[in-house]
């Protein structure tokens, strides 16, 4: 075939090392980084941090069992009590990087993790210096790696790089652009259209993000390109472009549509929640501009590429070599992104019109890549203008950024360390002299132009790879250990112990609640694990089952992204059929459990009183939940009116504070001046063996962190916990007690604050034992489960409506009664309710995700439309080359007389790179012409 023939040429003179360098380097750079951080094996620090440990390495694991057949794509109910992961994987696993995990061995996923972030930036950096060269022919192959590095290696990547699903955009960004100069020069559709789909495909949400970018690029090469980029019209051109996205849209039909639905059916409140975080302080964000800065808070956006870069695109608007309408329009689209972080309107441009709850300046690689691009552009263009022209401008611009950096240092003494001010000031210097001696040396001796490129290209990795470190060392990675040990050694394996064996149906999960960031317990372990659990955490959560959950008393999060066991009760704990429980504590204080298994490290417990998964609902079982009080919802629930009493007396004894009580009915409490602390005891009895619990019924310092010692509670003077947290805010169980007195003790610092009335609830374990075996009466059997569906048998003594402890998530659409279809309902506000007729039933219910079979026929569509893009490009070929071609082949030939040598002397005005020799300019042409559709 022509095209492996013309590969194979290419390759044989070296025309793409050059990608292989720039991939090599930044590679090399960015795994020596990680090396001096102290990532394993270099040392004993992980990835593993923020969103890595808690999401992306679990979500992967599972990926890993979903690759070697043990799990499902579509559906699991190993996390959020039943989970669409159809939507979770378009987010987070759709990268073809991913598919690596299935090589690794469960213990080596962190390893994994480090190997897919270090093949996405080279992958990154290639395709840069892939696009640095097309976009500018006559530029140094060499000099484009040099360029490509720092905008792989940039300061965004650096500090996102535990978010690894968004390093895909470095690469699919210049490929994007790559395509886009096809439908520019030559009319081809195909390339766009196909990379839109797969950039769609591979992380909808950046691709969301570089949209707007992509669409301001496009229409700034066509207003300021040559004639053979404006030989269409506008409209027409509008067209295509539409057209290529589109398409591509469509392509990625089959994960788009699920993902949509799977959003819309469970809206968390993820977003829209924090202020947008604008406008920044502009003296912060130019201090974002310089390479080593770093934000550990992540409140400012992460811009740098490179002081060296700086300094290069600086130069850009200055070149009168590069038509006006091209300068005016990339520098207004440097402000555009600039104003991102001043304007809430642009922010939201950038954001896919949302406002992240973390991270907020997520499109920071943009404006590197931008600074690359022109940054490159201007040094190939600055060879060829006189040589004091260029000194004068190199110098002004040099002097620009050191003032820059003065004001920076004096206003962002925070950001801008004098070592690091030291470092940029040095960074500047040595850039403008690279740049200088690459562009200003003109009759020379090949040897000396090629080292004084090749200079350059080493300074500005050099450069990026200093600023690198630097921000790097702020980065606080976990130890290695926390994915095989956390919380303790035997966690893990007691965790995986509780796995229900291929079929069964039953929940567990783990009472060790102090899961910071996944260094103490990932929140999303039961998709590793296997067991059947509630915890769960990611931005596609359900927010219905959350909200319903929070209403029965779980630890609530601001956002409803994630749940956990945290806030059970006895009776929640039967209805959702949580058979184990697994404990880092030996001798857990609770009723109708028992010791199963043990290890030096961790416990399993048994929950003697559960329900099944499926059971003959209480005719007075509410659709929706009770949203003021748990203890009222879990009553209601299970038609125990006043099961959860108050053992306490009326009001409480307070020493070091008066007491007052609030129009809403709460104790109001005033810390009396000169004193320290504020105790406020409860005097309690339990009759008959009672399950103690509080809830701070959302008190305003619940959210708190872990640590702050705000409130200490305390048991009959036992161990303080730390009550409320961010953690922990929700029902707190205090264990059994039983035929004694007890006090509960609260003791803070505050000056005034607010106590729930009833604070205290006991719930009598008797009581609970007899209605959860009356229920179990009429619970389902025979239970069995697969990767999408379950069934089971039930035996109903009178008509009603079976509650299934199973979220009612879109997509469990075939549900069966006896093989007939009937409609199911909503119990509880989130779970699902099957109408029965009295008498044995078998009931069945299989899961598809919502959108899936309308996305495959969307992307069988844009398949087929792709394909005719493809024809289409191949007549327009095969037609030959259009005016417009001739054209743009006239313009070469006449810059080729221009610029040719006279009498043997070189022209002073363009000498093509000698250590890079571009291709002879005929076959260029030809090239270009053969490909020029009408």
């Amino acid at each position: 075939m022509e095209w492996s023939a013309a590969l194979a040429r290419r390759l044989r003179s070296g025309a793409t090392s050059y990608l292989a360098v720039a991939f090599g380097a930044a590679v090399l750079l960015y795994g020596t980084v990680l090396a001096g951080s102290r990532i394993y094996p270099f040392g004993s620090k992980s990835i593993l941090m923020y969103d890595m440990g808690n999401q992306y390495s679990v979500f992967h694991a599972y990926y890993q069992q979903v690759l070697h057949g043990h799990a499902s794509l579509l559906f699991t109910w190993r996390s959020d009590l039943g989970l669409n992961f159809l939507p979770l994987f378009a987010y987070y696993l759709a990268s073809p990087f991913s598919l690596l995990v299935a090589f690794f061995p469960e213990q080596y996923i962190p390893e994994a993790m480090v190997l897919i972030i270090l093949l996405k930036v080279g992958t990154g950096a290639s395709a840069m210096a892939c696009y640095l060269h097309r976009m500018t022919p006559s530029g140094s192959r060499r000099l484009a790696a040099g360029f490509a590095v720092p905008y792989a290696v940039s300061a965004w990547t650096v500090s996102y790089s535990f978010n690894i699903m968004w390093l895909d955009a470095l690469y699919l960004l210049p490929l994007l652009m790559i395509a886009s100069e096809s439908l520019l020069r030559r009319g081809r559709v195909f390339p766009l259209a196909a990379l839109a789909g797969a950039a769609a495909l591979i992380n909808y949400y950046m691709f969301g993000i570089m949209v707007p970018f992509l669409a301001c690029y496009l229409a700034i090469r066509y207003v300021g390109g040559d004639r053979v980029v404006r030989r269409t019209g506008a409209g027409r051109f509008a067209v295509k472009c539409g057209a290529a996205l589109g398409v591509g849209i469509a392509i990625a039909g089959v994960l788009l549509l699920p993902t949509y639905y799977g959003l819309v059916n469970g809206r968390t409140n993820v977003l829209g929640q924090d202020p947008i975080p604008v406008p920044l302080p502009w003296s912060t964000q130019a201090a974002r501009l310089f390479g080593g800065t770093f934000d550990w808070f992540q409140g400012s956006p992460n811009l740098a590429a490179g002081t060296a870069v700086l300094v290069a695109a600086s130069l850009f608007p200055f070149l009168r070599r590069i038509p006006r309408r091209e300068r005016l329009g990339f520098v207004a689209l440097a402000a555009l992104l600039m104003a991102a972080s001043q304007n809430q309107i642009v922010y939201l441009l950038f954001h896919d019109g949302e406002r992240p709850n973390a991270f907020p300046f997520r499109y920071g690689f943009m404006v590197a890549a931008l600074l690359v691009m022109l940054g490159y552009r201007s040094v190939t263009e600055l060879r060829q203008t006189e040589a004091a022209t260029a000194g004068r401008l190199l110098f002004r611009v040099t002097v620009f950024w050191l003032g820059a950096l003065i004001v920076v240092v004096h206003f962002e003494r925070s950001l801008m360390t004098p070592y690091l001010a030291g470092t940029a000031a040095l960074g500047l210097v040595l850039g403008a002299v690279g740049i200088g001696l690459a562009t200003g040396l003109r009759r020379v001796p090949r040897r000396v132009m090629a080292r004084a490129t090749a200079l350059l290209a080493v300074i500005m990795v050099v450069d990026c790879g200093v600023a690198a470190a630097e921000e790097s060392s702020g980065m606080q990675y976990p130890g290695r250990g926390t994915w095989n040990v956390h919380p303790t050694p035997d966690w893990n394996t007691a965790m995986k112990s509780t796995a229900p064996p291929s079929g069964q149906f039953f929940r567990s999960d783990g009472l060790y609640v102090n899961f910071l960031n996944g260094l103490e317990r990932s929140q999303n372990e039961s998709l590793r694990d296997g067991n059947f659990a509630q915890n769960h955490f990611s931005s596609l959560s359900s927010g219905m089952l959350h909200d319903a959950e929070f209403d029965l008393g779980f630890t609530e999060h601001i956002y409803r992204v994630w749940a956990d066991h945290t806030g059970s009760t006895l009776l929640t704990d039967a209805l959702l059929d949580f058979k184990y429980l697994v404990t880092t504590s030996p001798g857990l204080d609770r009723a109708d459990t028992q010791l199963v298994h043990s290890w030096p490290t961790a416990d399993v417990y048994e929950n003697t009183a559960t329900l099944p998964v499926g059971f003959l609902a209480p005719a007075t079982m509410p659709r929706e939940l009770n949203h003021d009080d748990p203890f009222t919802a879990q009553e209601q629930l299970f038609d125990m009116p006043g099961a959860f009493a108050d053992p306490c007396q009326p009001v409480p004894t307070v020493t070091g504070a008066t007491q007052d009580v609030s129009p809403t009915g709460e104790l109001m409490y005033t810390k009396r001046q000169g004193q320290q602390k504020v105790t406020v005891t409860w005097h309690c009895h339990a009759t008959d063996a009672q399950e103690l619990y509080v809830w701070s019924k959302r008190m305003p310092w619940a959210g708190q962190y872990p640590g702050s010692g705000i409130f200490n509670l305390q048991v009959d003077g036992g161990k303080p916990v730390d009550y409320p947290n961010v953690y922990d805010n929700g029902i707190h169980d205090l264990g059994t007690r039983a035929d004694t007195d007890f006090t509960v003790t609260l003791t803070t610092k505050l000056g005034l604050f607010t106590v729930p009335e009833h604070f205290v609830r006991g719930l009598d374990v008797a009581q609970v034992n007899a209605k959860v075996a009356e229920l179990a009466q009429h619970g389902l059997y025979d239970v069995h489960t697969t990767d999408t569906s379950l069934s089971g048998s039930i035996d109903a003594d009178r008509a009603g409506t079976v509650f299934m402890s199973v979220p009612a998530i879109k997509g469990w659409g075939d549900v069966k009664v006896d093989g007939k279809p009937v409609s199911a309902t909503i119990l509880a506000s989130a779970f699902l309710g099957i109408p029965v007729p009295a008498g044995h039933h078998t009931i069945t219910m299989s899961f598809s995700p919502p959108g899936l079979h309308m996305g495959m026929g969307l992307t069988a569509v844009g398949l087929v439309m792709l394909f005719g893009l493809y024809k289409r490009d191949q007549r327009g070929r095969e037609r030959g080359a259009p005016p417009g071609g001739r054209v743009r082949a006239l313009i070469q030939r006449v810059d080729v007389h221009r610029t040719a040598p006279v009498s043997g002397v070189p022209s002073p005005r363009f000498v093509p790179p000698q250590e890079d020799p571009v291709e002879p300019v005929p076959v260029a042409i030809a090239d270009e012409t053969e490909e020029v559709q009408a």
